[in-house]
């Protein structure tokens, strides 16, 4: 086999979008898809990530694992599988102790109606703190391989363009609502029903480390707004913007700056767990009102809306039950979270919930818009080609009625490491580099497809800074309850017919009273925040 090009389509598939199913499994925080591997095909379940780059999975010789997700991978009842380079997967995470070893193999893998044959992927033999496998989806420039000093291999985006599946490396994710069981990746393409107005298009921004090398899906993020019934408010100072956003679907939450996050919290009476997270009672999901994201020009760039409701998925305990406050209010997650200086702006699931978003390699843009939720209209499926990001015209080859954002800029430096998938447990506000490879020589230039000369280090981040006490002023489930925020609380601290009966001393004055079962730990936030990008130093220019 010529191990420097994949294998061609075989002609049993036509060239153009393709639509695959993306599965919400709200209780772990993640979405998911099915992929067969292998011959007889296997079926697992996958985290979609689009910031990282490997596809991996568990293998049948990692032993018991009750805690992992989404099956095994037996390589021995494959006849199409090939062992390419063992122990050469090697990645720590953020989590002490975290981290997956395993091989790097080849075998056909389908996912919805696309087949490929002989990818390169890898096979974990030895697993600590991930409970699921992962499907990469973002710049081969990240992968695990590359954060090591060695040269890309061809992940599953670049073989469906090599394999003649698409016509360039590019792709758009709907995730739906937060209550859709379902939402879909179009290869390929994009759905213009599944968006309200245009698509607008982002620079994807580089990692100055490197010059000009783009490896995240990173775009100027311009401003914040909350918007309620009594109008319209800039969250911090205009001066406090642009900064680099990373679009992540391997994150559950939202990361924004503390010095942004701490008006919100107040705003709604958010309580820190001790951990990176917040809770909420889950009611706030019936107050109107949205946070507003704007990107690229400060005064004209697009704005994404995200309804308050999508910002308290509900809250687990370890036992996989909800989790309430001591007066039974249901407690929620709050969807957003701290990102310290030195940590990257991670716009996660409850983000991209709000979103539609084009995900363009080739052109190095993003494709913006607010989603259709669940549109039952007519799919209208446009294919993206090598110059779908030219603007304009719509139809096959263009983006309809697109539009650039342009006014501003960011950059950022990488550094090294991953946060785990799936992890329970996390220890956040850490960062933990690659695990050395040990010996390559030999292994890794068996790799088919691999490019040659590429340097850099992978990506990382760990996530950071927590409130330890509530703002003043939610007027949830709170022991004293005299808040002065928005939605303020009075008396003894009721809220939409809740009184709360907690007297714990650690609930701020409006905030709400502690779960009734304790802290949550990350597990039972069921935050799973599978991050996988990189840890970004960063540093921002407006134009």
């Amino acid at each position: 086999m010529d191990m420097g090009r994949l294998p061609r389509s075989s002609g049993n598939q036509k060239r153009g979008p393709q639509s695959v199913n993306v599965g919400n499994a709200e209780s772990d925080g993640i979405y998911y898809v099915n992929a067969s591997v292998g011959t007889p095909p296997q079926v697992l379940q996958l985290q979609l990530d689009t910031g990282s780059s490997d596809l991996w999975m568990f293998g049948s010789s990692l032993g018991d694992c009750s805690a992992c997700l989404g099956g095994f991978f037996d390589p021995s009842q494959s006849s199409t599988y090939q062992l390419l380079a063992p122990g050469a997967f090697q990645i720590q995470y953020v989590t002490p102790g975290s981290g997956v070893i395993g091989d790097y193999i080849s075998d056909n893998v389908s996912i919805g109606n696309i087949h490929l044959r002989n990818l390169t992927m890898a096979v974990a033999s030895q697993a600590q703190q991930v409970v699921t496998g992962v499907m990469g989806i973002a710049f081969d420039a990240d992968e695990a391989l590359v954060g090591q000093g060695y040269s890309p291999y061809p992940n599953i985006i670049d073989a469906m363009v090599q394999q003649g599946v698409i016509a360039t490396r590019a792709y758009s994710l709907y995730l739906d609502d937060l209550e859709a069981n379902t939402g879909a990746i179009l290869f390929g393409g994009y759905d213009t029903s599944k968006f309200i107005g245009d698509l607008t298009l982002l620079d994807i921004q580089p990692n100055t480390q490197q010059g000009t090398l783009v490896s995240t899906f990173t775009v100027v993020w311009s401003l914040l707004t909350l918007t309620d019934n009594t109008g319209t408010t800039i969250v911090g100072t205009t001066t406090d913007y642009p900064l680099p956003a990373v679009l992540d679907s391997g994150t559950t939450l939202t990361y924004i700056p503390t010095s942004l996050l701490s008006p919100i919290l107040t705003y709604f009476g958010a309580i820190s767990d001790n951990s990176s997270a917040y809770l909420v009672p889950c009611n706030i999901s019936s107050l109107p009102g949205t946070l507003d994201f704007r990107f690229g020009s400060q005064q004209s760039g697009p704005i994404i809306s995200v309804p308050f409701s999508e910002l308290a998925p509900p809250a687990y305990n370890t036992s996989g039950d909800p989790m309430t406050f001591t007066d039974g209010t249901a407690a929620c997650q709050f969807g957003l979270a701290a990102a310290d200086e030195t940590t990257p702006i991670i716009f996660g699931d409850t983000f991209l919930r709000s979103a539609y978003v084009v995900y363009d390699l080739d052109s190095l843009q993003i494709g913006i818009a607010n989603a259709n939720w669940n549109s039952s209209g007519r799919s209208n499926v446009v294919a993206i080609t090598s110059n779908g990001t030219s603007g304009g015209g719509g139809g096959e080859g263009g983006y309809i009625s697109a539009s650039s954002a342009l006014g501003a800029s960011v950059t950022q430096t990488a550094t090294g490491g991953h946060a785990a998938p799936g992890a329970p447990g996390k220890t956040l506000g850490q960062t933990v580099s690659h695990a050395a490879a040990g010996s390559f020589a030999g292994r890794v230039s068996a790799l088919p497809g691999a490019k040659t000369s590429f340097g850099g280090v992978g990506g990382a981040h760990g996530l950071g800074s927590t409130v330890t006490t509530a703002p003043a002023g939610g007027g949830g489930s709170s022991a004293t309850g005299s808040g002065s925020g928005k939605i303020s609380g009075s008396g003894s601290g009721t809220s939409g017919g809740s009184t709360a009966t907690a007297t714990q001393k650690a609930a701020a004055a409006g905030g709400g009273g502690l779960p009734e079962t304790g802290f949550f730990s990350s597990a039972a936030l069921a935050t799973v925040v599978s991050v996988i990008t990189a840890l970004f130093i960063v540093s921002f220019a407006i134009l």
